[in-house]
């Protein structure tokens, strides 16, 4: 994999910094996982405020009672929520909202399967962006290997708990005197 990507593929600061960190600075997918999910994050809570607000309380009421589970309750609020204009991300998120709940019910852990389910949508939706600048760029190659990397750290995100952003892998760095005092093979 080509070590320059970032510099060289233009893509939004927060993604251009993912491919930074994969291509130039090599890092495993078990790191690239929570920088994924802050990034992800991020994206979505700055996407739409008025409408993604009514959105969460909506899915942290959950819409159960003591005698109803709640599931038509959150399908017509969901329904609702969708006449309304909104967001690409808030849009998408009430129809993954509709899926799970028409694949598994209402649950107890329903919000959790939304978030993960919407966190997971919108990080492939990145990375095929991403590849195809890449394959635009540099070849299919060079994106498949790039997409294979990002496959695997998908895999590790869980898009239910709050992460901050990773920090920089800490590099070893010498000083100035270990510089000076390295032996040099000369004449070899």
């Amino acid at each position: 994999m080509r070590d320059d990507l970032h510099k060289t593929v233009p893509l939004a600061r927060p993604w251009g910094r993912v491919l930074r960190r994969l291509s130039h600075d090599r890092w495993s997918s078990e790191e690239l996982a929570p920088l994924i999910v802050s990034t992800v994050q991020n994206d979505l809570a700055a996407d739409d405020k008025h409408s993604g607000q009514a959105l969460d309380d909506t899915l942290r009421e959950g819409c159960s009672d003591l005698f109803d589970d709640g599931e038509e309750k959150m399908r017509f609020a969901l329904h609702r929520i969708l006449d309304c204009s909104l967001s690409v991300a808030t849009r998408t998120t009430c129809e993954i909202a509709l899926g799970v709940l028409a694949t598994y019910g209402m649950s107890p852990s329903f919000r959790q399967q939304v978030t993960q389910a919407v966190g997971e949508q919108h990080a492939r939706d990145q990375f095929e962006h991403m590849a195809s600048r890449i394959a635009c760029t540099w070849g299919y190659e060079e994106a498949s290997q790039v997409r294979g990397v990002l496959a695997r750290a998908l895999e590790l995100c869980d898009f239910t708990a709050q992460v901050r952003r990773p920090a920089r892998r800490t590099e070893k760095s010498k000083s100035v005197g270990e510089f000076l005092s390295t032996e040099l093979q000369l004449g070899q």
